[in-house]
């Protein structure tokens, strides 16, 4: 999945020299800087290599710009280790497809339709093609008063006031701001040096406010640099690095200290890498949002949107920033969903003071595929490492987390709450050492299906907390519970109408139940569970449960394996083999619900049994006619239907 970008080297080299560099460096310049106003000065010599492709270098030094750095096709800046670029009032750096070779302010669009007018804008032919947005006029899923821009293509020229474009305005407007975009730009570097991007609180929700700002680039790097920016930690907006609709992305060896966003991805885009990040960010530390803008009236941050595919992020270290990584996808115009594939995100350590991963709806549902793995960060109080929030979730892996012994997981190390399909969750190191606390996985969801788990824990493994909630497919596998103290249930549901379909295997030294519950339901329970030593009760039941057993060692030595618990846990059928009972008996029961058993070392009073033919059980109560023992049931048989297989005593 990871996509390296090798930049072109070829080309012009133009050294321009800071007013307070060396001597030696100014007399080896193209260009001098004066301290004031130096963006002119850099703008001329990125200009120059512009036609044909080269090389800018800034010497050492402090550059003081007014306005934005424009980067060309084709182009490298490359920045003395020793430089700071400082800019209060605009863009540090922007490439030159983000400024509109057309702006008109008549634009008028029908909600559902593709055509866009204005009197004044003066299409031709030569427009086809061209990347066009219209403020205002694209979706508004999230704040209904807070629309996006409608952002696409010009696919055709009606008339010379008349377009039609990719995509279908979401709301009918007139008088409204329209941009036409020049041709996308291509391989663009920037590398080194420490940009300064000062406060910018006054403007944080415009494009004016961050740092970097690319737009349509196939081919970007950047690397090897330093951001900084003062302000309103989680004010929103004012992103370090703000990139939107690029493909062919690498963003590497970058070190933040701000209020905002560190590298902050805005859809569409494919092919991007991301890795080697680290600093302090006031938000989010690497974000990707299909949508943005869609939260603050008159935003200006949803210029752009779309879905992100072949997306990599690795080594991301936050010394408490807001969150690791934010994922988003939201819907663009049409109701259509901004669709993130094949995304991968390892690495991630160090600090946070929200959750590590938060994967969400933002401007609509999203929709997500991919894989987080090897997550070691210590979050905020109440916070999980990983919130899955998102509608359309599918096919997610969730790989090596660890839980570090700092505090007690109230929120659940892994939260899920939106329906998923398709979730694995394995190779999970829980290293809290308290006796009591929250779940390491908790459900306030409806829908799960196919959610597999492989993890070391001691309070609650999976929690629902959500009535009616379908685990369609739940499977857990290799769970180890080292040590005696502590321990809460494998499954516990606290609220009713659940409906659970679990498979259980290789689980050593459990202290607390393979299944718990306090609510009622009237849904069938079904549970594999296989290559079990379990200390404390198997399954307390308040639903009707059908149950298999196999290589299960309940090693509690008083008390049953399988409790019955309220009346709603009628009938339960087990399916027993080898099934080793330290406390002599399966069953016990709190009234007369129907239980029934078939196995040769599945151990209870078949008294209290409601049989089918052909059951077997090992009876436990010798008072019996039959004895103690293995029997079987007949239908129809003499007496109670039950006969000793050795004996041939009946009951």
């Amino acid at each position: 999945m990871s996509f390296i970008y090798t930049p072109p080297r070829s080309g012009a080299a133009l050294l321009v020299a800071a007013s307070t560099a060396l001597v030696s460096s100014k007399l080896r310049a193209d260009y001098v800087c004066t301290g004031s106003n130096d963006d002119v000065t850099i703008n001329l010599a990125l200009a120059a290599v512009s036609a044909t492709g080269g090389t800018v270098r800034l010497s050492e030094g402090t550059y003081s710009t007014s306005a934005s750095l424009v980067m060309y096709s084709n182009t490298r800046l490359i920045v003395d280790p020793g430089a700071t670029v400082t800019s209060s009032n605009t863009n540090l750096l922007k490439n030159a497809s983000t400024i509109p070779s057309r702006t008109v302010t008549d634009a008028v669009t029908t909600a559902a339709s593709a055509t866009v007018t204005s009197a004044t804008a003066s299409f031709t032919s030569g427009d086809v093609g061209k990347y066009v947005g219209v403020v205002g006029a694209g979706p508004n899923y999230g704040l209904s008063t807070a629309p996006s821009s409608l952002y696409g293509t010009i696919t055709t020229v009606n008339s010379s006031t008349s377009i039609t474009v990719s995509v279908v305005a979401t709301l009918t407007t007139s008088g409204s701001t329209l941009n036409v975009y020049p041709a996308r730009d291509t391989n663009i570097v920037v590398e080194g040096g420490t940009w300064n991007r000062g406060n910018v609180d006054s403007i944080y929700q415009t494009l004016n406010s961050h740092g970097f700002l690319f737009r349509r680039v196939d081919g970007l790097l950047i690397s090897s640099l330093k951001h900084t920016s003062t302000g309103t930690n989680g004010l929103g907006g004012r992103y370090a690095v703000a990139v939107g609709d690029c493909t062919k992305v690498v963003a590497d060896k970058l070190d933040f200290q701000t209020s905002g966003d560190g590298v902050h991805f805005t859809g569409p885009g494919q092919y991007i890498t991301v890795r080697d990040i680290k600093g302090t960010t006031g938000d989010d530390h690497v974000a990707f949002t299909g949508i943005d803008g869609q939260s603050q009236v008159g935003s200006s941050l949803g210029d752009v949107n779309g879905g992100f595919t072949d997306v990599l992020v690795e080594d991301i270290q936050s010394n408490g920033s807001w969150t690791s990584l934010k994922i988003t996808g939201g819907m663009t115009s049409g109701n259509v969903a901004n669709s993130i594939s094949r995304f991968k995100a390892k690495d991630l350590s160090g600090s946070v003071v929200n959750g590590s991963v938060n994967i969400l709806d933002y401007g609509g549902a999203t929709t997500f595929t991919g894989e987080i793995e090897n997550v070691n960060v210590v979050t905020g109080t109440n916070f999980p490492l990983c919130k899955l929030g998102a509608t359309n979730a599918s096919e997610v892996v969730l790989r090596g987390f660890k839980w570090p012994n700092v505090a007690t997981p109230t929120s659940g190390v892994i939260q899920i709450t939106q329906n998923v399909t398709s979730l694995l969750i394995k190779d999970m190191e829980f290293l809290y050492s308290g006796a009591t606390g929250g779940p390491i996985i908790l459900c306030s969801t409806t829908f799960l299906r196919q959610l597999a788990l492989e993890p070391t824990g001691t309070l609650d493994l999976v929690k629902v907390t959500t009535a009616s909630c379908i685990l369609s497919i739940l499977r857990i596998t290799n769970v180890f519970k080292s040590g005696s103290a502590g321990g809460g249930n494998l499954i516990n549901c606290t609220a009713g109408s659940y409906n659970i379909k679990a498979e259980i295997s290789d689980v050593v030294n459990w202290i607390g139940a393979l299944f718990t519950t306090n609510s009622d339901s009237t849904n069938v329970l079904y549970v594999t569970a296989s290559n079990i030593i379990s200390i404390g009760t198997l399954f307390t039941l308040q639903c009707p449960a059908t149950l298999f057993l196999n290589n299960v060692s309940h090693t509690q030595s008083s008390g049953n394996a399988v409790n019955a618990a309220s009346a709603a846990a009628t009938p339960v059928r087990v399916y027993g083999n080898n099934v080793s009972l330290s406390s002599g008996t399966l069953f016990t029961r709190s009234a007369s619900q129907a239980l029934s058993v078939m196995g040769l070392t599945l151990s209870t009073d078949l008294s209290i049994l409601t049989p089918t033919d052909q059951d077997i059980v090992n009876n436990s109560n010798g008072a019996l006619s039959c004895g103690a023992g293995l029997c079987i049931f007949h239908t129809g048989g003499t007496g109670n239907g039950w006969k000793n297989i050795y004996s041939g005593l009946l009951y």
